[in-house]
């Protein structure tokens, strides 16, 4: 139980900060360690998750975003540790999606770069393309884009297609290499090593625990 405690310190320390990235590492590390060692039961991890979800919902308010929200209802009639962990990582989401939006707002040019990765994800971007579509220099663009959103634009690209191949592997009807070329990855590695970053295991493993695919 301390051991819970001492998680929901670290994690709420992050959240409050803003490091968005550090607080899902730190809740992949802890389902990871509730999945081998059981430190609990169902109601005390229970307990924890909503906890985190109110304060998740706290900053999202302050974020001023639109995404949907999982609700309390939805982690209360989770059956399963593997589903609490997936709620909680799709809201901090979208805080991350937000912070990156709104940091957009004084700079037009990385807002265009913005919508077209978010209209053209599916295609081979290159940081030539991008540089080119916005009148910049590829240098210049990898900088303000970095300290606009806290982002390198690789890695932006990449989250992002992987956040669009969550509905492809809830729809079942394509393998994973499929879907890795569907939102644009060159390769099934990438998409593997992409997605693991983000949700802590492989998409293959993510659609059998969460999705029953």
């Amino acid at each position: 139980m301390a051991m819970l405690v001492s998680y929901e310190q670290r994690i709420r320390k992050a959240i409050t900060e803003k490091e968005i990235a550090e607080a899902m590492a730190m809740i992949h590390e802890l389902f990871a360690t509730i999945k081998e060692r059981r430190p609990a039961g169902r109601h005390e991890i229970l307990d924890l998750c909503v906890n985190l979800y109110y304060l998740i919902q706290s900053h999202l308010k302050e974020e001023s975003t639109g995404g949907k929200s999982a609700g309390v209802q939805e982690l209360m009639s989770a059956e399963r540790v593997e589903r609490l962990h997936q709620l909680l990582i799709e809201e901090l989401e979208q805080i991350s999606q937000s912070q990156a939006e709104d940091a957009t707002a004084s700079n037009y040019k990385i807002k265009r770069v913005l919508d077209y990765i978010h209209q053209h994800y599916d295609h081979d971007l290159t940081l030539d393309e991008l540089a080119s579509y916005v009148g910049l220099n590829n240098s210049y663009l990898s900088r303000i884009f970095k300290e606009q959103t806290g982002s390198m634009l690789v890695p932006y690209i990449n989250r992002y297609r992987v956040k669009k191949s969550l509905e492809l592997l809830k729809d079942g009807k394509l393998k994973t290499y499929e879907i890795a070329e569907k939102v644009g990855f060159n390769s099934t590695d990438n998409y593997y090593i992409s997605f693991k970053k983000m949700y802590g295991l492989p998409p293959n493993e993510y659609r059998k625990n969460y999705m029953g695919k």
